[in-house]
């Protein structure tokens, strides 16, 4: 959701938005997803627009960009590779 940075977000104004726009950025590691997100969010701060941005990458400790909410401060990979047996086998 980007809005204008005049306009502040009412969730009984979403009627009246023209439009809203959802944008997932899937890909393998190392596919430059949080750089495409960075630019795409900068160029949105400059056309006056305040997008909504949500990290939902627990291993990335710092995202290059400004995110609303960041998964890495509630899931904490580590702990979940190894509760679950995850990543490569111990040698």
């Amino acid at each position: 959701l980007a809005l204008p940075l005049s306009q502040t977000f009412n969730p009984q104004d979403l009627g009246s938005l023209w439009s809203s726009v959802f944008l997932l950025a899937l890909g393998m590691a190392g596919s430059r997803k949080n750089t495409f997100v960075q630019k795409l969010t900068g160029h949105l701060h400059c056309q006056g627009f305040q997008p909504y941005v949500i990290n939902l990458d627990p291993a990335v400790h710092e995202v290059p960009f400004p995110a609303n909410t960041n998964i890495h401060d509630t899931v904490k990979y580590k702990e979940v590779k190894k509760q679950c047996d995850l990543g490569a086998p111990h040698l």
